[in-house]
């Protein structure tokens, strides 16, 4: 199944403080999602297929938090799918800022 990840990692990384060379890297192609992501070694993965949207959280349930949602792409204009993403997203109440971002996605804080 193929996914459209506009790596828009929506990402609520509660990692204050988190020394990043705890963090190892965890692959969640398991998970139904081709991708790799550091996380620290007792995070867990819990998974939600909503139909249309799969929600993946990754979270060792104090310091890191880590939500990606995923679903089919309905084109292969990485650049028009990422803009849609971006403007949901800010539309968004609990929308607090852009994290980083590149042609392919973004990462954005809650």
């Amino acid at each position: 199944m193929k996914y459209g990840i506009t790596l828009c990692c929506f990402l609520l990384c509660l990692s204050c403080g988190q020394d990043t060379a705890e963090l190892k890297p965890l692959n969640l192609i398991k998970y139904g999602l081709p991708v790799t992501i550091q996380a620290p070694d007792s995070a867990k993965v819990k998974t939600s297929d909503m139909g249309i949207i799969k929600d993946v959280v990754i979270s060792d349930g104090e310091q890191y938090a880590v939500q990606i949602f995923a679903s089919k792409a309905m084109t292969v204009d990485v650049a028009k799918l990422k803009t849609e993403q971006l403007a949901d997203v800010k539309r968004n109440p609990y929308f607090s800022e852009v994290i980083r971002e590149e042609d392919a996605g973004f990462i954005y804080e809650n």
